[in-house]
Parts: C-alpha cells; sequence; structure tokens
C-alpha cells in the first residue's frame, strides 16, 4: 500500500515529512557546524571520542534522504525501513547520551529527547505496519 493522503493516519501525515527534516536538520549541524564549537558541549565531546560527530552526522543525513527519497516515491516499505533505520540510530544516541550521564558529560535528562523521537518514530512505524487509515 502506497503513502497516500487515503490510506495513512492523520498523526502520519504530519509526521512523515517532519522526520526527514529533524534528521537533516541535525545532520547538518554535525557536519557543518566547526568541530571547535561542537566539542565545547560536554555530551557531544563525549560523542566525538565515541564515534565522532561527523559520522553521527553522516548517519542522520543518510537517515534523511533515504525518508524523503522513499517519501517522494509513496513507498510504504523503504519509508518503513527508514524510519526503523532512524529509531535505532536515535535509541543508540541515546544511550551514548545516557552513558554520558555517567561520566558527568551531560544531564541525567539529556537522552530524552532522542529516545522520545526514536519513540515516535516507532509508534509511526507500527501505524505504517498496521496499515492504520
Amino acid at each position: 500500500m502506497p503513502l497516500r493522503r487515503s490510506n495513512v493516519t492523520i498523526a502520519s501525515r504530519v509526521m512523515l515529512p517532519i522526520y526527514p527534516l529533524f534528521a537533516a536538520g541535525v545532520g547538518v549541524s554535525f557536519v557543518a557546524t566547526p568541530l571547535e564549537r561542537l566539542v565545547a558541549t560536554p555530551s557531544l565531546r563525549y560523542a566525538q571520542d565515541l564515534v565522532g560527530l561527523r559520522a553521527w552526522g553522516v548517519g542522520y543525513l543518510l537517515v534523511a534522504a533515504l525518508l524523503t527519497g522513499a517519501l517522494l516515491a509513496g513507498s510504504r516499505r523503504a519509508y518503513s525501513f527508514g524510519l526503523a533505520v532512524m529509531a535505532l540510530w536515535l535509541g543508540a544516541y541515546a544511550v551514548m547520551v545516557l552513558c554520558s550521564a555517567f561520566t558527568g558529560a551531560s544531564s541525567w535528562s539529556a537522552w530524552a529527547w532522542p529516545a522520545f523521537i526514536a519513540a515516535a518514530c516507532w509508534a509511526t512505524l507500527l501505524s505504517l505496519f498496521s496499515r492504520e487509515t
């Protein structure tokens, strides 16, 4: 079933274009912002030491490209795959931020925003799988 207005929920119609915009915004930020400015934030310094902020940024950009392509093609299957990837990517980022809290590099609540968005991706994915309209 394609991604069309007639066969997705209202919530999905609102969120489907927002997910790639969010991923692109974070990706561009991590790739284009000077590294010394990013690592001035302790939790981002932790992320830089762990994986590298440019790698996180490229990952977000790849997810944004996948979601955008799937949305333009109207492919429910491809968009669902992209949402699963985004949920996992944000879940990994949330775990990384939570780990940084144990070192004192971030607050104990900093993990909540990526975890919340990962959960929203998962909820939308479940809605698309169930073919809710």
